[in-house]
């Protein structure tokens, strides 16, 4: 687990890194909105493919298919490295651990990113992480309903990498749409966490989708937006220096979650996150920069 960890890190600052260099500010929005769209469906993807694997053949057998695609994907990116690398050299030879801490730590606006970001992502764990378990538990649906609804917001989540990119190259900045999109998963989780109970199942639906929507469509826009913020020679050292603060969102998700349930439920929990959140969105909005 913790080679896994170790690997997938990198990979946002990295091509952060890459795509702050090729893309026009104009058009970073859209661009970096479209990168996370392949995290989105890979994940779609593995959520259909992998269980069935383990069924048909081994619970191992998702391990190898993944093992698999990893190494084709070396070959591929080998081939590419050689006109890539030079876009991040300066970059790579000025990148440090405490360097990219103070980055942060000393622009204000950075700073406010990396701590948004935390409840952000507690909130895109609450939906894919503990929506099933909330749904049959709480909400008193079947797991073939909840995976349903599930599927719904995880379809809401591709819409909102694509549609929110379009938005904020073209009608809404960045910086504010990040900011509004706070607002709207935190009112999304609260709606669910306060009526789902008693929400006929296609309004859930609904309501899963406008989750979806907000609190896994948001990356694209923020990672725009952290580029944007950033001197263009370190563009992904202030992207992992930001990201730390999702990663700490991702960890303390399930500690809050579980911790908040043993008072009201999964449902308390979703209001807690949504609080956060909300609070988040308004700091970014309350931040002109």
């Amino acid at each position: 687990g913790v080679a896994i960890g170790f690997a997938c890190g990198p990979e946002t600052p990295a091509s952060a890194a890459i795509l702050g260099r090729l893309a026009r500010e104009a058009d970073r929005p859209l661009v970096f909105s479209l990168r996370q769209t392949g995290n989105q469906l890979g994940a779609m993807v593995g959520s259909v493919v992998l269980p069935a694997l383990a069924v048909a053949f081994d619970p191992r057998a998702g391990y190898a298919a993944i093992a698999l695609v990893a190494l084709c994907g070396i070959l591929v990116f080998e081939r590419l490295r050689p006109v890539y690398d030079p876009l991040t050299r300066s970059a790579g030879t000025a990148f440090g651990l405490n360097a990219a801490w103070r980055l942060v730590r000393d622009d204000r606006a950075l700073r406010r990113m990396a701590l948004a970001s935390a409840p952000y992502a507690a909130t895109q764990i609450a939906l894919n992480g503990f929506f099933v378990v909330f749904a049959v538990a709480e909400l008193g649906l079947g797991h073939v309903a909840a995976g349903l609804a599930l599927a719904v917001g995880q379809a809401g989540g591709l819409v909102g990498r694509l549609g929110w990119g379009v938005v904020a190259t073209r009608w809404v900045a960045p910086r504010r749409l990040v900011g509004l999109l706070g607002l709207g998963m935190a009112a999304a989780a609260a709606f669910i966490g306060l009526a789902g109970a008693s929400l006929p199942f296609p309004l859930l639906l609904c309501a899963t989708f406008l989750l979806g929507l907000t609190a896994s469509g948001w990356n694209g826009v923020f990672l725009a937006e952290v580029a944007r913020l950033s001197p263009r020679d370190r563009i992904g050292e202030a992207t992992g220096a930001v990201l730390v603060g999702s990663y700490v969102g991702l960890i303390a998700a399930p500690v809050l979650l579980i911790g908040a349930s043993a008072f009201g439920g999964l449902a308390a929990g979703y209001l807690a996150i949504a609080a956060l959140a909300a609070l988040a969105g308004l700091s970014l909005l309350g931040d002109t920069r």
